[in-house]
Parts: C-alpha cells; structure tokens; sequence
C-alpha cells in the first residue's frame, strides 16, 4: 500500500506534467490568434499574443529577416499556420499521455523559434518574459516526467499497484466530493435494481398455475350426456340386481 505523503508527490508531479503539456496548447491557440490579428490588421498588427509560433508570425509579414522581404501567397500562409498549430496540438496531446518525446520535441521547437524568430519581433519585454515563462514550464514538465517515470518504475520493482491517475490522497475537494456522491448513487442504483429482481422471483414462485381445460366448466351438452349415460348405467344395474333374485327363488 503506498502512502498518502507518496500518492500526494504523484498527484504534484502530475498537475506540473499537464502544466508543461498545455503550454503546447496555449501556443498553438497563440499562433492561429496571431495571424488573425495580422491579416485582419487588428490592434495595427503591433500588439501579438506571447507563446505563439514567430516563424508564422514572419511569414504573414512577409519577412522572415529584417531587410529581406519574402513573398507568400495567402494559401500558403494560411497552410503554413494550420500546419505549426496543428503540430502543437498534437504535441500537447502526446504530452498529455506522458510521452516523454513529445515534451522534449516541444521544448526544442518552442526554445528554437524563441530565439531565433522571437529576437525579431521583440517590440517590449513582457513579449519575451511570457516566452522565458512557456520555456519554464515546459521544462518543469519535462523533469516531472522524469521523476514520475522513476517513481512508477520503483513500484513495479516492489510489486506496488500503480497509483490511479484520478487518485486523490486527500479525499477533499468538490471533485472528490463529487465522486463519491456519484458512488454512492450507483450504489443505491444497484441495491433497488437487486431489491427488484428478489421481489420479481418471489412473486414468481408464489404464482398458482391453473390448467383452464380442469377449471372451466363442461359445457352443458356434455353434462346432459354424462348424466344420461349415468342414469342408464343405474337402470341396467337395478335390473341385473332383480334378475338375480328371481333366479335364486
């Protein structure tokens, strides 16, 4: 049984891992919103959303480097942004399954375009200071990860159930308040379903089967007949019954 100073360890670990794995979406949300912004000319296109992808940035203003304009026809910029968000997406999702490659991806994607693209767009310092933050968490994540894998693997050595991913040392919380309830309705669930099923047999078993041919009265033709043949069977009785004492006299 593992104990509950571990289990809270695990759940920490966790929450940093998903807080590494989400910047991935946050960037990716980031770059759609950026080009937006820059193609519609909102807020002048001066004003961008930190942690997104600069390289897109950069192609949607036509200019990778400083001084040297490209050209990019709008599908392409179009194509070239659904691309690195659609990249992000799937790295967040990998690294929310704890795949340890797809953090390490991200990371150097994420620091690699910071760096070289970012440096060209920097206009003030909180655009940088939201990347060193993103950089931060990713890497926090990363060494979670890290740690969480050792910690799962110490436990299959000592023969230890793995902890639940739902796990809630503490039982507190509106989640964990939340579930039990739930828990507790689909025991009450199950107690009426069985309470029912019992009652269903026992009314069963206490059926009384009637054969309708034995409890339906014969009709009345019938009944003439048996009551004739009756009557005629005590008739050539009593006259067998006579013949018999004249014969003894």
């Amino acid at each position: 049984m593992v104990d509950i100073e571990m289990r809270r360890k695990v759940r920490n670990l966790r929450n940093e891992v998903k807080s590494g794995a989400f910047m991935y979406f946050v960037a990716a949300v980031a770059t759609v919103l950026n080009s937006i912004m820059i193609h519609f000319n909102i807020f002048g296109s001066t004003i961008m959303m930190p942690t997104g992808m600069c390289l897109i940035q950069c192609i949607d203003r036509n200019s990778i480097f400083q001084g040297v304009p490209t050209h990019f026809a709008l599908w392409q910029q179009i194509l070239f942004c659904a691309l690195a968000a659609m990249l992000y997406l799937a790295l967040g999702y990998y690294a929310l399954k704890g795949r340890f490659g797809a953090h390490i991806l991200g990371f150097i994607l994420f620091v690699t375009d910071a760096f070289c693209f970012g440096l060209l767009l920097l206009t003030d310092y909180t655009f940088m200071l939201c990347e060193v933050l993103g950089g931060y968490l990713m890497v926090k994540g990363i060494l979670s990860l890290q740690k969480l894998k050792k910690i799962e693997r110490s436990l299959e050595e000592n023969g230890e159930d793995p902890i639940p991913l739902d796990d809630n040392p503490d039982g507190t919380g509106k989640k964990s308040l939340f579930r039990q309830k739930k828990t507790d309705e689909a025991g009450d669930g199950k107690a009426k379903k069985r309470k029912k099923s019992l009652y269903s047999q026992e009314v069963s078993e206490s059926v009384i089967v009637i054969d309708p041919a034995e409890a339906w009265p014969e009709p009345v033709k019938n009944r003439k007949k048996a009551k004739a043949e009756r009557l005629a069977r005590e008739s050539a009785e009593a006259a067998a019954q006579e013949q018999e004492k004249g014969t003894e006299e």
